[in-house]
C-alpha cells in the first residue's frame, strides 16, 4: 500500500541550481509587477477598462462600499512607482540615501528595464490607467468609503516611512 508520499522533491543540486532563479524572479515581480506584463494583450485589456469607465456605475459601487463598511487601501504610492517606473521623480529621491546600495542598484536596473521593456504605447495607456485610479479613488472619497494610508513592502523605490509620507500628499492630491 504505497499510498500519497507527498509532492514531489526535487534532488538538492536542481532545487540548488532553481531556487537562485525562482528568487531573483520574484524579487523582480514584486519589485515591479508592470514589468511581467508584457503583451499586447495585457495593455488592451487595461485600454479596455480606460475606455469602459463609467462614472455613474463606480459612484453605485463606491456607495455600495461606502454601506458595507469595507475599508479600501488605495496605495496610490505603488501603482505609481510601478506604472511610472523609470520616473526621475523617484530615482532622484533623496530620501534613496536610506536604501542599502545593493536595493538601489536593484531599483536602478528594475527603472533601466522598464526604460527599454514598456514601448511609449503602452506608457501612454499608463498613464490612462494611473488617471483612472485616481478617479476611483475620488469616487470612492466622495461616497464617504472608510480608507487607510499604506504604501506596501518590497515595491521599487517604495522607502519605508517615507513612502507613507508620500501616499498622504497622493491621497491629499486625488
Amino acid at each position: 500500500e504505497a499510498g500519497y508520499q507527498g509532492p514531489p522533491v526535487l534532488p538538492d543540486f536542481v532545487f540548488n541550481f532553481i531556487k537562485p532563479i525562482l528568487d531573483g524572479y520574484l524579487e523582480k515581480v514584486i519589485a515591479n509587477p508592470i514589468l511581467m506584463v508584457t503583451s499586447d494583450d495585457d495593455f488592451a485589456l487595461m485600454q479596455k477598462i480606460v475606455d469602459s469607465y463609467d462614472a455613474d456605475r463606480c459612484a453605485q459601487v463606491a456607495q455600495g462600499l461606502a454601506k458595507s463598511g469595507m475599508w479600501q487601501v488605495p496605495t496610490l504610492i505603488r501603482i505609481n512607482t510601478m506604472e511610472f517606473g523609470d520616473d526621475r521623480l523617484y530615482s532622484l529621491d533623496p530620501n534613496l540615501a536610506y536604501v542599502t546600495s545593493k536595493r538601489l542598484a536593484f531599483w536602478r536596473s528594475i527603472a533601466e528595464d522598464f526604460s527599454t521593456d514598456v514601448p511609449a504605447g503602452h506608457r501612454e495607456i499608463l498613464k490612462r490607467f494611473n488617471a483612472l485610479q485616481m478617479m476611483l479613488f475620488n469616487a470612492f472619497n466622495t461616497a464617504g468609503v472608510k480608507m487607510l494610508a499604506g504604501s506596501d513592502v518590497g515595491g521599487q523605490w517604495l522607502v519605508p516611512g517615507f513612502s507613507l509620507h508620500q501616499e498622504f500628499d497622493l491621497l491629499a492630491a486625488a
